[in-house]
């Protein structure tokens, strides 16, 4: 969805320690998704993967392997571990990855996939759960991909631009700040 090689050294992300290039966040996604995504003995097959999303590099890190690499990401809000049980025990996901004590854990379920994944799923966000309790919206590729793209014409967004990530990853506005950036084109 993204090419986020073609930007080579460029600054993708700012954060409290330093900046990771594009061509960094690509090579951190393709070693996530060959070491842990692809599960025990490296099946290539589509995993629903569970991911904590925090406002941190390794979080955006895992939402691009999963999309980058064909899997289908859950994104649930960080530091719950309540509603982490829930959205376990409900969707039981193939793969989570979550925080805790200052590093990434992730805890492979199973070896391939125990879900039917329609080949056009990316991405499962949940509504805020306002009028009841939340559900789970499913998002193709192409729906990421139109929006972001449709963000960033209407926002002219240019790969100089920088934005401020202070809403969750998992809210689909603070996911859709990700996506706008990252899919750019110089004019």
């Amino acid at each position: 969805m993204f090419d986020l090689p073609r930007h080579g050294s460029r600054t993708a992300l700012h954060t409290g320690t330093g900046e990771v290039s594009f061509a960094e966040l690509s090579d951190r996604a393709a070693d996530l998704a060959g070491d842990v995504l692809a599960g025990r003995g490296g099946t290539s097959t589509r995993r629903l993967v569970l991911i904590e999303g925090a406002n941190t590099p390794e979080a955006v890190t895992a939402y691009l392997a999963a999309l980058q690499h064909g899997h289908v990401a859950l994104l649930v809000p960080e530091g719950r571990p309540a509603q982490l049980h829930q959205m376990v025990e409900a969707y039981d996901p193939d793969v989570v990855l979550r925080h805790e004590d200052d590093r990434w854990l992730a805890d492979q379920r199973r070896r391939g996939t125990a879900h039917d994944l329609h080949p056009d799923l990316a991405l499962l966000l949940s509504t805020s759960g306002s009028t009841g309790s939340p559900k789970l919206v499913r998002l193709s590729h192409d729906n990421l991909r139109s929006n972001a793209a449709s963000i960033a014409s209407y926002l002219r967004l240019t790969p100089d631009d920088r934005a401020a990530t202070s809403l969750p990853l998992h809210y689909c506005y603070g996911l859709s700040v990700i996506n706008s950036h990252l899919i750019t084109e110089r004019p």
